[in-house]
């Protein structure tokens, strides 16, 4: 999941958005995106590219099912 986010985090740096922000910005937009249930992050309201926008949709797909796929296992994890 981290090397997820931070992989999107760079692809956002690079390309998902139009103007370039700090990286520490780009982060936070991203793990919002990733676990939140809203939308559209307050975090950074500049326009995005279309490259943006698909990583943004993989990141809200992806991000809960690693976290689902995380649970089943711990579970087994622990169990044994």
């Amino acid at each position: 999941m981290a090397v997820l986010v931070l992989l999107a985090t760079v692809g956002f740096r690079l390309g998902g958005f139009k103007a370039t922000p700090a990286f520490g910005d780009t982060l936070s937009y991203v793990a919002q995106s990733t676990v939140s249930l809203e939308t559209k992050p307050a975090s950074l309201p500049k326009e995005q590219t279309s490259f943006g926008e698909v990583m943004r949709l993989a990141m809200r797909v992806l991000g809960p099912l690693l976290l689902g796929l995380t649970l089943p296992a711990v579970r087994n994890r622990v169990k044994r």
